[in-house]
């Protein structure tokens, strides 16, 4: 429930030590870093200790649980706010990493937690005592060995990460962050208002059966978008060191290229996803609910419209005009929530709802170009001819040659769809998408990534 609350702090720290990075300002680094630390161990402190504070309050009145598993299941919570509470202390570590742009270290942490979750998953099965409490120890173990990892090899690689001192924190910079934060959050909360908002609008007016595809398909669009959002990761701090640096319009390139290619990725994915939806949920659920596919469809191909200009957030980062941005924008989507109510009310079938859904994403989208031409100086046609028009090359071959393997092979075959999918996107961009200064900032991308790697 809390994860939205920790993923703004860590965006709003990587935000702060990339620009001063870009500044090359290494004194302001270090008071940044700081203050970044010094506010998490507070928010932690706060945050933790209301939790406990309301353990018997959350016991009695907000959970069910069987008298004989009550010391079980309190054991659990305890760990559970021990584990909140060191993935907030990792935060300010995991930013630094990321400002570095050192994807390499912290996706191996995140493949090492991966991989110790197997043996503790096949451990149960040898346990006599409580499994319950011997999974929740461990995975709280696991959690602080990945917080051990985060803090040492930034103390030992990054000069703002190597001294800490309370002296340090400064109050003008902390009054930034946490306004760059809260609207931040605002935001987040936008979005997550709207999909729980439709969540319980389907479960009112409709069955649970129809609320579970809904959540079935949110699920999967989770799964699918991993590779944009990595993508997304490795430009960011690019995108705003340019902005601290003082060039522009270098960062505003960058961000077309980031949506461009972003959009890309996700497309080999979304694409043969929606034509073999029915296989995909059939090999996976067996027994599918009832507009499960609907739902899935609607908002894969609603992503794949928000990610064009999901990326534009970047830039308006950049600069810091965070207010006004997530004020305008995500409201928009809010507003899905009582127009889907009215569609409801007045009888209208449930795929009206995605409907909604699909067009609110798109005049979020469209607003999103308007608000950074206005504000920061984007090029409207410099974006269209940039980013718009150069996908539609690799997105039409993409889809002929995936209608293609759509309408010959079936069941498992399916899977030969998103290879497909993957080369002909590679071979189209490559021919006819892509410039030469993005073939220069990939190729300096990929080489970075290598060194990094080879280094580690």
């Amino acid at each position: 429930m809390l994860s939205f609350f920790q993923g703004n702090l860590s965006r709003t720290s990587q935000r702060y030590l990339s620009y001063y990075q870009g500044k090359g300002d290494k004194k302001t680094v270090v008071k940044i870093f700081n203050n970044c630390v010094t506010t998490q161990l507070i928010i932690a402190v706060a945050l933790c200790g209301i939790l406990l504070l309301c353990t018997p309050l959350v016991f009695r009145f907000l959970l069910n649980i069987d008298p004989s598993r009550l010391d079980t299941a309190k054991i659990v919570y305890l760990l559970a706010v021990g584990m909140l509470f060191f993935n907030l202390l990792s935060t300010p570590y995991l930013a630094a990493l990321i400002s570095r742009e050192n994807i390499v270290y912290s996706s191996i942490i995140q493949i090492f937690d991966a991989f110790l979750k197997i043996p503790i998953a096949i451990s149960l099965i040898y346990i006599s005592g409580d499994k319950l409490t011997w999974y929740s120890i461990m995975t709280f173990s696991v959690c602080v060995l990945n917080t051990l990892c985060y803090y040492a090899y930034c103390r030992l690689k990054y000069y703002e990460c190597k001294e800490f001192s309370f002296k340090s924190f400064d109050f003008a910079i902390f009054k930034d962050m946490f306004s760059f934060m809260g609207w931040n959050i605002y935001g987040t909360l936008c979005v997550t208002g709207r999909t729980q908002g439709i969540a319980l609008l389907l479960n009112n007016f409709f069955t649970v059966a129809i609320n579970s595809a809904y959540g079935i398909a949110n699920q999967l669009m989770s799964q699918l978008s991993f590779i944009s959002n990595a993508l997304t990761i490795a430009m960011n701090p690019r995108i705003i060191k340019s902005e601290g640096a003082g060039d522009r319009q270098k960062m505003l390139r960058l961000t077309e290229i980031s949506c461009k290619f972003s959009f890309l990725l996700l497309s080999i994915i979304i694409i043969p996803a929606v034509l073999h939806m029915d296989t995909i949920l059939e090999i996976w659920l067996k027994n599918v609910p009832d507009y499960t596919s609907m739902f899935c469809k609607f908002i894969l191909i609603s992503a794949l419209a928000d990610q064009l200009t999901v990326n534009l957030a970047a830039a308006n980062h950049a600069v810091g005009n965070v207010k006004q941005f997530n004020l305008r924008l995500y409201t928009i989507k809010i507003i899905t929530l009582p127009v889907a109510y009215v569609l409801l009310k007045l009888h209208m079938p449930v795929y009206y709802v995605m409907i909604d859904y699909l067009v609110f994403e798109i005049i979020c989208a469209t607003a999103r170009v308007v608000f950074i031409h206005q504000t920061i100086g984007l090029s409207i046609r410099g974006y269209l001819k940039n980013v718009l028009v150069s996908v539609v090359p690799s997105l039409l071959a993409n889809i002929a040659v995936c209608l293609v393997v759509f309408r010959y092979f079936g069941g498992w075959w399916c899977l030969l769809t998103f290879v497909v999918s993957a080369l002909i996107t590679v071979v189209a961009t490559i021919l006819f998408g892509l410039k030469e200064d993005e073939k220069v900032i990939l190729k300096s991308l990929v080489s970075e990534i290598r060194r990094k790697a080879v280094s580690k």
